[in-house]
């Protein structure tokens, strides 16, 4: 067995393949059980103001709370928009028509994406809020641009600014922040005010639209890839020399952190004062900080190799208006996974680091005690024990925790069954479980395996009905493993290790080499609670969009014999979902909701069936690239990270 463990590979049950894949990595953190529960969600309401109340009834009695927090600074201007994708915006927005350029009595309309993924939109979006003109939106969908926009804008591409003084429209983002600061030239200016100054300041920009950091930066981490491209084009081409690429990346890195970002004393590229050239550079190296480390283990935000791009990254994080533009990192990793077909690095943390800062890590580690050095080394060989413990107890017994899996989280259903029947009866035989349904879930407890013996759960289920009941196998495994098979005699740190590597194999159910989230419990006045507050509106004003989105693309909803269906025809109607899956779903969504806004989610569903539909759907929606739906990053956090609790909560 030792010996098997030291080639890193392993037979994982008698119904799995031999796995052979790289090392364990580090230590992972486990997710905490919610805290106790104190209240139900009623209602949730927000006014124009921003301000929102809700409702909350009591535990044991019929006592109804109503609470109401002021408008925080991340949801100044926040609006509802029924009827319009998307349902809820951040900001001031017009509805997508063509009028509403000229209807506007603010100064400037901008145009811009739905999803605020754009990067050319965020620095427009950025420098109105910096300069703290008043603005409108008017928000267009990338893929269905109304023909309107095509004939306004010459390149049909996002972002434009309509001014309202003269009705004058203008494109393409270097160009509209030009224009803004010679239309407003005296609000918070972007540009030195002195003539010379400024010029300089403009020739510097010119240099740092040479150095290319933007596009080698990019073509290192989609390995020469481009959004947009056919399958034809980029996708089909030999594949690149990814030596070359870094080095290209690399020699542009080492331009900005050794002659840009050292040119004036400050952590900006001006100095000490923010300016147009640092919105210029901050949205494409934004989402390039977001992607190397995943795609391509590269970190350039924090890496001791670029000190001052490490701080002018950090100094950029701590301006609210950048705060309120910038995407989260998961939300841009699975937008890049999604659109170019990017798989993570087996060691997302790792940072590359310069010979010089190797060599300084390397005096650092040399210089730890002997007792350091021991103490780390026991700690580890514990942890490795742990997760032997779990890994050998779980592929003993896989047989029986498939069966305890199968019987008792509600993935198997009979003909009755109003969630959808998963189990089948050929000729007249005694029902089976579908065998979709089984082979989801013996290979997730594979999965699960892998991820104690290997660090990595391996790539997500390749369909989405897969996916569905894997992740039921996972939560259920993570939350009742005690009544799984022989796991229930586990050591306290072995059941922790098991859970570890369910919530790894749970989170990347629908999305390869995401990481679990821990929730911040909100509370009034932190930013927590804006945040938190931010993410429960934005899914009210989404809800029915959200509930159709999840039974549509989550595998939840089936038709067919195969897998068993969930459609039923209510007296002699068109086929619909049946109510209490699209129940069940609603109903997880506002655990969601009440744990964002209360710190608690509320009590569990009593049926095990129900637990397991919104198991698949909370697993399916946090991974949804498109789900936050134009929120801001720290909102975003806040919702994965609610996702991430509630299942952790769910069984």
């Amino acid at each position: 067995m030792s010996a098997m463990r030291a080639a890193n590979t392993r037979i994982c049950s008698r119904f799995a393949k031999p796995l052979v894949v790289p090392a364990p990595s580090a230590r992972p953190k486990l997710l905490k059980p919610l805290a106790p529960r104190v209240g139900v969600l009623e209602s949730l309401s927000i006014d124009e103001d921003g301000e929102i109340t809700w409702d909350v009834v009591l535990p044991n009695t019929e006592d109804t709370d109503r609470i109401s927090w002021p408008s925080e600074s991340v949801l100044d201007g926040y609006q509802l928009r029924p009827g319009q994708v998307p349902a809820a915006a951040p900001t001031s927005t017009l509805p997508t028509r063509p009028d509403s350029l000229k209807r506007s009595n603010k100064p400037v309309v901008l145009v811009r994406d739905t999803n605020a993924w754009c990067p050319f939109c965020e620095r427009v979006w950025l420098a109105l809020e910096e300069k703290a003109v008043p603005y409108d939106c008017v928000l267009i969908e990338l893929y269905n641009k109304p023909e309107w926009y095509k004939e306004l804008v010459p390149t049909s591409l996002v972002p434009a600014v309509s001014f309202s003084e003269d009705g004058a429209v203008v494109w393409e983002s270097k160009d509209i922040l030009l224009a803004l600061e010679e239309r407003f030239p005296h609000a918070n200016p972007l540009l030195p005010t002195d003539e010379e100054e400024k010029q300089k300041a403009l020739e510097f920009l010119v240099e740092l639209e040479a150095c290319g950091i933007d596009k080698t930066g990019y073509a290192f981490m989609t390995g020469g890839r481009m959004i947009g491209r056919s399958a034809g084009s980029a996708f089909d081409q030999p594949p690149p020399d990814m030596a070359e690429l870094e080095a290209a990346f690399v020699k542009s890195l080492e331009w900005f952190e050794g002659s840009a970002l050292s040119r004036h004393e400050g952590p900006y590229l001006l100095g000490a004062e923010f300016s147009m050239l640092d919105i210029m550079m901050i949205s494409s190296l934004e989402r390039i900080g977001a992607g190397l480390p995943k795609f391509r283990n590269f970190n350039i935000r924090s890496n001791p190799a670029y000190p001052n791009t490490a701080a002018w990254f950090a100094a950029l994080a701590e301006r609210p208006a950048y705060q309120k533009v910038s995407s989260d990192d998961q939300t841009l990793q699975l937008l890049f996974q999604r659109m170019m077909g990017l798989t993570p690095g087996a060691a997302a943390a790792a940072t590359r680091t310069s010979a010089a800062a190797a060599a300084a890590a390397a005096a650092a580690a040399f210089a730890k005690t002997q007792a350091e050095v021991a103490a780390a080394a026991a700690s580890e060989k514990e942890l490795q024990a742990a997760k032997n413990e779990a890994y050998d107890a779980l592929q003993a017994s896989a047989g029986d925790v498939v069966r305890d899996i199968l019987a008792k989280s509600g993935v198997t259903r009979y003909q009755a069954s109003p969630y959808g029947a998963t189990t089948l009866s050929v000729n007249g035989h005694k029902p089976r479980v579908a065998l979709p349904v089984r082979e989801a879930v013996e290979k997730q407890v594979v999965r699960v395996m892998k991820a104690l013996l290997l660090g990595s759960a391996g790539p997500k289920p390749d369909t989405s009905i897969a996916a569905a009941f894997g992740s039921v196998a996972a939560a259920f495994l993570r939350n009742r493993h005690q009544d799984c098979g022989q796991l229930g005699e586990l050591s306290p740190a072995a059941a922790e290790q098991l859970c570890v590597a369910c919530t790894q194999a749970l989170t990347q159910s629908y999305a390869d080499g995401v990481e679990a989230l821990v929730f911040t419990p909100p509370e009034q006045g932190s930013a927590a609670a804006a945040a938190s507050a931010e993410a429960a509106a934005k899914i009210k004003a989404n809800k029915e969009a959200i509930v159709d989105d999840i039974l549509q693309k989550s595998g939840i909803a089936r038709r067919g014999r195969r897998s068993g269906s969930t459609y039923v025809s209510i007296n002699g109607n068109k086929s619909q979902v049946s109510p209490a899956v699209r129940n069940a779903v609603t109903f997880h969504l506002d655990r969601l909701t009440t744990l964002l806004l209360t710190g608690s989610a509320g009590p569990r569903v009593t049926e095990p069936e129900a637990a397991a539909v919104g198991a698949a759907a909370l697993a399916f929606f946090r991974n949804r690239a498109s789900a936050p739906r134009d929120m801001s990053a720290a909102a975003t956090v806040q919702f994965r990270a609610a996702c991430d609790a509630v299942l952790a909560d769910i069984y």
